[in-house]
This record gives C-alpha cells, structure tokens and sequence, in this order.
C-alpha cells in the first residue's frame, strides 16, 4: 500500500518560492510558441502577394482549399488570443493567496511593466508617424485616408495611445471624420 507505482508519473506541482519547474516552463514556451503560430495564421489569412502587378499564387481559393484555410486561419487559430489571456491569468495568480492589499500590490507592479511601456511605445509610434507624414520623402506612404496626426483633437491622442491599437500602416492608423 505504502510502494509508490513505478509506472505512474508524478505531477510537477508549482513550487512555494513561485519558479515553475522545468517541464512546466517547457510546456508553458511550446504552448506559448503554438499560439504566436496561430496568431500569424489570424492575420495572414487573406494576404495578396503582388508582384510587377500580378497576384502570385491563388487569390480566392475555392473548395477544400477555402475550406482549410478558413477552418485553420479563422476557427483554430482564433482560439489563440483568448488562450494568451488565460495563461496570463494562470501566471498572475499561480501561487497567490488572496488579500486586499496583496492584489494592489501585483497590480501596481502590472502597471509598471505593463501600462507604462505600452504607453511609451504607443507615444513613440504617434511621434514617428507625425515625422513620416510630414517628410516629403516618406509623406506618400504614411498620409493614407486618414487625419494626419498633428491634427489630431486631444480625443484622437488618447484614443491613439490607449484604445485603439497603434499601427503604422497609413490605413489602420488614426480615424477619419473625428
């Protein structure tokens, strides 16, 4: 009764000091390489490589190839978001033990490595975006159909930095009529 079972393998259990064990941080970084795979499938699923004029390759497949590519590109793949934010979630509050005080603190320290580079880097794009919209050089690629940037309303900025996702793409970035 008291022999352990030379066949049965025993479950990693995360240790008190907060470190993942080896097998679990392998698993962790291939799940974690699967969902970036599946991310690049999301927005690669309708690209058009164009080439002196001509699309290579086959534009709108039909039949089993639509078929597979809707079924990996926009059913499978899309699993991969939601699955980052629960593995975020899962690392956030692996090993926590629940106290008012304890969450404000991981929170603040959330803020700090979050919040404040993601803010940074979304001013950085905005400024780069103002230089390459009013350079004659590079005017033509980021003017695009939107408002350029230094005529942007204080509501633009901030939705710019904190709502919307910041691209450089001269059609993602910025929105018209506002």
């Amino acid at each position: 009764m008291g022999a352990m079972d030379p066949n049965v393998t025993a479950v990693p259990s995360p240790s008190r000091s907060g470190a993942l064990g080896a097998e679990v941080s392998e698993r962790i970084t291939l799940l974690r390489f699967l969902l970036i795979v599946g991310v690049v499938f999301i927005y690669t699923y309708d690209v058009e490589i164009k080439v002196a004029g001509e699309v290579l390759g086959v534009s709108r497949p039909d039949g089993l190839a639509a078929f597979t590519r809707d079924l990996i590109s926009q059913v499978i793949a899309r699993t991969a978001v939601p699955l980052f934010y629960l593995l975020a979630g899962y690392l956030f509050f692996r090993n926590f033990e629940w106290s008012a005080s304890r969450y404000a603190t991981k929170l603040k320290s959330r803020l700090h490595a979050l919040l404040i580079p993601f803010v940074c880097w979304s001013g950085f794009n905005l400024v780069f975006l103002a230089v390459a919209q009013n350079v004659a050089l590079t005017k033509s690629y980021f003017s695009g159909v939107n408002n350029p940037v230094l005529e942007y309303s204080f509501y633009n900025y901030v939705n710019q930095l904190l709502v919307s996702r910041v691209s450089l793409s001269p059609t993602n970035f910025g929105s018209s009529g506002i």
